[in-house]
């Protein structure tokens, strides 16, 4: 069964769908990346082998704005999951931030494969302190995916400043300062790969 763009337009205006977000939730565990699917309300996926448990009980709600003067902003509350007998503590211990988060809504009565994409963002970080019994998925601005740097190797060694990032190029750079790796040898980089060309 194939839900065509029409007829899940009619299903949004009828009153007597049985709607149910679903959450798949990307996630680093014990070492393993593994996705964590969750929903507002029990869902077994139809054919599908894999149950979203029904443990959201608010559903972040989302603005995204993009200006052509500053910075794009996204505001918006947190996905809000049960916790009340503490049996999630060790989601806490996981690693959250930067993973992916997509949610899809559909009908109860419907196979997965039916289901809409409505939204896909970015998990900031996971907070277990906000209220009792309520862990809070904190969501962030896809493009802030960007603000982490490209590698964290450092100069180390007898550089000057061991602990600086090691310097890379990308496409074609002018006028670079390259960082001093050694002091007592006079030695320079600018790039902590190799390079194509260089020119004075």
């Amino acid at each position: 069964m194939t839900i065509t763009d029409a007829q899940y337009a009619a299903w949004l205006k009828d009153s007597t769908a049985q709607r149910v977000t679903l959450y798949e939730v990307g996630v680093t565990s014990g070492g393993s990346s593994i996705t964590r699917y969750m929903s507002n309300k029990a869902y077994g996926g139809g054919s599908s082998s894999t149950p979203y448990l029904a443990i959201v009980e608010r559903s972040p709600t989302v603005s995204a704005t993009i200006s052509l003067v500053a910075e794009p902003i996204l505001t918006g509350s947190d996905l809000e999951i049960g916790n009340h007998s503490g049996e999630r503590d060790s989601w806490l211990d996981d690693i959250w931030v930067n993973n992916p988060l997509l949610a899809y809504v559909g009908d109860l009565r419907w196979p997965r494969a039916d289901f809409r994409l409505v939204y896909s963002g970015t998990v900031a970080d996971i907070d277990g302190t906000k209220a009792v019994g309520v862990l809070n998925l904190r969501l962030r601005d896809k493009f802030q995916n960007l603000n982490t740097p490209v590698s964290d190797a450092v100069m180390g060694g007898v550089a000057s400043n061991p602990n600086a990032l090691r310097p890379i190029l990308l496409g074609e750079v002018f006028n670079l300062t390259p960082k001093l790796k050694n002091a007592r040898t006079g030695e320079y980089e600018f790039n902590a790969r190799a390079s194509g060309d260089v020119s004075e």
